[in-house]
């Protein structure tokens, strides 16, 4: 079972972030040894900071996992959104890393380090993302919560994770809507950003080579 360790953050290809002066800092107050698995199951997306990748409304990330052939328990992420009322799937891996708490790893080339900054697993979390660049840093963050609105445990955590985190305060926080009307599907398309079959494929790869 995957221990997940470390912080030193890295952005690839996800150009959508929020960009600051100065590095990222490797002094981060963040969960340590910690299982994936208890973070598995269904999130929703309270805020974010702007990315590259989301740009819709009720928003949720599902964490399943599998047994590959060696025992090890391989993690699949699920991202959906509704985008202009049709129904959007990013399907992903998440990996651990030597240096980082975990990778997560899109076979569309996004690919991004995340730091669990809180969570108490079953009601909230507070992921941060950060890559030092030539103009300084970018910056990414979600703000999770096991339903679609945030209790007030979960609000409090939020303000006093981000009141702790110079990057956080300084970044402007996106409310994805997770009404009814922001969630209804207006037409019958569904944008997949990977083909069911290519996952299947990337899942099956990734399985035997974990």
């Amino acid at each position: 079972m995957y221990r997940l360790i470390g912080l030193i953050l890295l952005i690839s290809a996800a150009h959508g972030q929020i960009q600051l002066a100065g590095n990222c800092s490797t002094d981060i107050d963040y969960e340590k040894n910690i299982t994936l698995t208890e973070f598995l199951g269904q999130w929703y997306e309270i805020e974010r900071i702007g990315n590259s990748f989301e740009n819709g409304h009720c928003t949720t990330l599902t964490l399943t996992y599998v047994l590959n052939s060696h025992g090890d328990v391989v993690v699949y992420v699920s991202n959906q959104e509704v985008v202009n009322g049709q129904f959007s799937i990013r399907n992903g891996t998440i990996l651990p890393d030597e240096n980082f708490q975990f990778s997560v790893i899109y076979p569309d080339g996004v690919s991004f380090d995340v730091a669990i900054l809180k969570t108490n697993f079953n009601e909230f979390a507070i992921l941060y993302s950060c890559q030092n660049n030539d103009k300084g840093k970018s910056v990414m963050a979600w703000k999770l919560s096991r339903t679609p609105t945030a209790s007030n445990t979960s609000l409090t955590n939020f303000d006093t994770v981000v009141k702790n985190n110079a990057d956080l305060v300084n970044a402007t926080w996106f409310t994805p809507s997770h009404s009814k009307e922001a969630c209804t599907i207006r037409n019958n398309a569904t944008n997949l950003r990977i083909s069911s079959i290519i996952l299947i494929l990337f899942a099956l790869f990734m399985s035997k080579e974990v």
